[in-house]
């Protein structure tokens, strides 16, 4: 109940400007929920809010840029897609065909934007990717004779890019 007073003084007089650390402590998921649909609201009607967690994915449901601090250092700021494609795209793509061929992966890789492809099987594959270049290897496939029968994507967490940016043997 805390926190949600907190909020609400903070709202009082509609505020250009809110600096929030660490909002949705002690709140249960409804009321999580809550505050973030009211910290949306709040930024549509024009308002700048900071937002400090270390909840990622409270920070990924409500920022639309980020910071990344390491030892009181700003390591990398940006939009999450940005930070993305920073670390070079991020996009895991995972995807059962019917059969591949001999040669698959080596077309795969020569699509535009696609950093690796490897076949776990005959049947499965994972290739890592721009955003863009997800259809362009759906489409090669399909060309190539082989019917995808599944893939999914998996987009790199801002807990993968936290820990990539603040890894010093990475950087």
């Amino acid at each position: 109940m805390a926190q949600r007073l907190v909020l609400g003084m903070a709202l009082v007089g509609e505020p250009d400007l809110l600096l929030l650390d660490e909002p949705s402590t002690g709140l249960d998921p409804n009321g999580a929920a809550e505050m973030r649909q009211i910290l949306r609201e709040e930024n549509e009607r024009g308002a700048t809010i900071f937002f400090s967690s270390h909840i990622l994915e409270q920070v990924e449901a409500v920022c639309d840029r980020v910071g990344i601090l390491q030892n009181g250092k700003l390591v990398a700021v940006d939009t999450i897609e940005g930070l993305r494609d920073a670390l070079g795209g991020g996009t895991k793509l995972a995807i059962t065909v019917d059969q591949l061929r001999e040669g698959t992966i080596s077309e795969i890789k020569t699509i535009d934007g696609v950093e690796t492809a490897v076949a776990h099987d005959d049947t499965s594959l994972e290739v890592t990717c721009s955003n863009e270049a997800k259809m362009d290897i759906i489409v090669g496939l399909r060309d190539a004779g082989i019917d995808v029968v599944n893939f999914r994507t998996e987009e790199a967490s801002l807990e993968d890019m936290f820990i990539k940016y603040t890894d010093v043997g990475q950087r």
